[in-house]
């Protein structure tokens, strides 16, 4: 065989459709791919009805806040501006119209939208509908709107003919906006095509559309430090005054025994707390040994797990012993002779 058939054999093994699939499953629209059965879509990022364990974890956590404001902070610091491709003037107008278009004739400004856009890094992704409008002092289209579309609004994910993700979103819920009406199929929930859709992604598997960000590895840590706290809460709340114990002697009449009772089944903590017992009966205020310290040491370790999932461990540099970093007296003065 001669090597142009070889070549020409090859191209038409190569040519064509794309044999294999990605390995992403989505089944009615919805990404499952975590190995944690219980952990859907659904519960992660949240829908109408519940908020998901992500906007749980920076909402109640301190430290998981703390890492994703690391993560989010210095890029809405950063001073950004449009570079053309080249010295062209073609490019250089293109660069200016492109700045123009977030700068000046972007909804809400350019800031704003950054400040959604970078929860792409915790959530996994960020989703925004492109609107546009005529300009008629421009005598051209400029983008009006990066409307933010939350992920829980996502009832299913649909491809496009070319492969691009688009969304279904659930019906609306709340109010109308002030100055409109909505629309019919608003109630079924709104289809928005690939074309329409800014889709922003940390990292996905394939052509995951929903990736899960960085967030998913501090999930354990902050399941188990959640509990945590909730049982030195609950341990403080239950011994922090004690409990209430009879005590019955020799010759106390049985008879007043559950009027004895009753009397520290309501014995309440206070300023001025009192209580009065027959003869033969006493009461004594048992304590505890709740193990408080075992868990405000567990607490602090989870919350070190989570700052290294998030490549923030310096936010408990000096937590115990100090680091030289923090010192103003480090590196030490050497004098050379």
């Amino acid at each position: 065989m001669a090597r142009a058939d070889i070549v020409e054999l090859a191209d038409r093994r190569l040519t064509g459709e794309a044999l294999g699939w990605d390995g992403v499953p989505v089944y009615g629209g919805r990404v499952y791919l975590d190995h944690n059965v219980a952990l859907t879509p659904i519960h992660w990022r949240g829908n109408y009805t519940r908020i998901g364990f992500v906007d749980q974890m920076v909402r109640e956590d301190a430290t998981v806040q703390a890492g994703v404001l690391a993560y989010t902070l210095p890029l809405v610091g950063t001073d950004w501006h449009v570079e053309p491709a080249s010295d062209q003037p073609a490019d250089i107008e293109i660069a200016d119209f492109v700045e123009a278009c977030f700068w000046e004739h972007l909804s809400g400004g350019w800031a704003a939208w950054l400040e959604h856009a970078v929860a792409y890094l915790w959530r996994g992704a960020a989703l925004f509908e492109v609107v546009a409008r005529f300009d008629r002092a421009l005598g051209r289209t400029v983008l009006s709107e990066l409307a933010p579309r939350e992920l829980w609004t996502v009832n299913r994910w649909e491809r496009d003919e070319a492969g691009r993700w688009g969304i279904v979103q659930y019906a609306r819920v709340g109010d109308v906006p002030p100055g409109r009406s909505a629309q019919p199929s608003e109630y079924d929930g709104v289809t928005i095509p690939a074309d329409r859709l800014l889709h922003l992604r940390w990292r996905p598997e394939g052509d995951n559309p929903e990736p899960v960000g960085i967030l998913r590895a501090c999930y354990a840590p902050w399941q188990a430090r959640r509990s945590y706290l909730k049982l030195e809460a609950a341990g403080f709340e239950r011994w922090a005054f004690g409990t209430p114990h009879v005590q019955t002697q020799p010759g106390a009449d049985p008879r007043q025994a559950e009027e004895v009772h009753r009397i520290a089944r309501e014995l309440r903590a206070g300023v001025r707390s009192y209580v009065a017992t027959p003869p033969g009966y006493g009461i004594e205020i048992l304590d505890s040994d709740m193990k408080a310290m075992e868990i405000r040491e567990a607490r602090p370790a989870l919350g070190q797990e989570i700052a290294r999932a998030l490549l923030a461990p310096w936010l408990y540099t000096g937590e115990k012993a100090g680091a030289y970093s923090l010192s103003s007296g480090w590196p030490p003065a050497i004098s050379l002779r």
